[in-house]
């Protein structure tokens, strides 16, 4: 009976091309079947993605630096330019029809490798352009490598550097520190003026352990009289955090909080981003139904083209958070799933007022603090 309905010929066709499909396949080796059945694997798990947007490219483990806090194993692995190359290839190919495309180097400290992160910027820039889309560059280093040449090259493919500060020369110190022991505070603070003078704006990551929590407001109204215009605040979550020094967190937060609404007051320019994602979200009334975006929407890449959730996992140089591979795609895993849970799958969130904004934590810290992905360690409720 001849077909009569587009239903019933699009079925008709797909039944043909199956059997025609079979016929094919009965001429395959097994090797050629596995092979085969691996690519369609990959074809599938392809679609089913949602886009890649980011890529932490991680150019090397290695540092100039030995702070002690550092949650990447120090290993002397750097990255190639083939790889490199590879792992934007891969990230350009996964973000689908995304207009954008964001790119971290990241490290050990980058700047030990700027030559290579130029090439990268390159030609990333130069394969979005063919594919109609934006690039987006980010880099966090330690401040002690930057040059004019280092400025060259952000202005040219216009990002600006965040370097990690812990405060006053003193608390700062105590944890970064060169392999000799002597501090870097000087050194990082003799750059700031030609850092000013080229970028402007400035922005401070400042890492805070029981030892400084005492000293953080202190220290951030020090280094914003020295031109740092941006803080993100991070706490050592896997320090040792007793009930006092956690105490001192609620103290200092609300002492940066006043110092914050004052200087929002004198129209100064301050940001500091614990403070207007919270108020901004509140405002807003947005809910975070979902957890971490790490291993769905963003990756981080090491010097060997393993692919991780993200650079927090990458550093502890363990192959059970691998999720893929840039020459072999991704591997079949559930951890991003399981990243993506939100505060809903972490017991001791579910009734905590406060966990529409927070998700519960990162996954990664979690871990390492706790042994749990869904539990966050008690500085983080703090």
């Amino acid at each position: 009976m001849a077909a009569t309905t587009v239903a019933e010929r699009v079925a008709l066709s797909f039944e043909e091309k199956v059997a025609r499909l079979d016929e094919v396949l009965q001429t395959f080796s097994d090797e050629e079947m596995t092979r085969l059945a691996l690519l369609f694997e990959q074809q599938l798990e392809f679609h089913k993605r949602p886009p890649l947007v980011e890529m932490e490219l991680i150019v090397t483990y290695r540092c100039n630096l030995a702070c002690n806090y550092c949650f990447m194993r120090k290993q002397n692995l750097c990255m190639d330019k083939e790889t490199a190359l590879l792992a934007v290839d891969f990230l350009l190919a996964y973000s689908k029809d995304h207009p954008f495309v964001n790119v971290t180097f990241f490290g050990g400290e980058p700047l030990m490798y700027l030559d290579l992160m130029e090439e990268v910027a390159a030609y990333v820039t130069e394969r979005a352009k063919e594919l109609s889309k934006k690039v987006n560059f980010a880099c966090t280093t330690n401040g002690t490598l930057l040059t004019e040449k280092a400025l060259d090259f952000s202005n040219r493919f216009g990002f600006l550097y965040l370097l990690s500060l812990d405060g006053s020369e003193q608390v700062h110190n105590l944890h970064r520190r060169f392999p000799n022991g002597q501090g870097s505070f000087e050194v990082i603070v003799s750059k700031l003026p030609m850092l000013k003078r080229r970028q402007g704006w400035l922005g401070a990551r400042v890492t805070v352990t029981p030892e400084t929590i005492g000293q953080l407001a202190e220290g951030v109204k020090e280094l914003f009289e020295l031109g740092i215009n941006q803080f993100i605040i991070g706490l050592v979550h896997e320090a040792d955090w007793d009930r006092e020094a956690l105490s001192e967190i609620e103290r200092q937060y609300d002492l940066l909080l006043e110092f914050y609404l004052w200087a929002k007051d004198k129209n100064l320019p301050l940001r500091m981003t614990m403070f207007e994602k919270s108020l901004d979200e509140v405002k807003r009334e947005r809910k975070h139904v979902w957890g971490c975006g790490a291993g769905s929407g963003r990756i981080a890449v090491t010097s060997e083209g393993k692919i991780y959730p993200c650079s927090r996992f990458a550093g502890s140089n363990d192959d059970r958070y691998v999720i893929g591979h840039i020459e072999e795609g991704f591997y079949k895993s559930k951890l991003p799933e399981a990243l993506r849970a939100g505060a809903w799958a972490r017991p001791k969130c579910v009734k905590c007022p406060l966990s529409d904004i927070c998700s519960g934590g990162c996954p990664a810290v979690n871990l390492e603090a706790t042994g749990s992905l869904y539990e966050p360690p008690k500085a983080y409720c703090a």
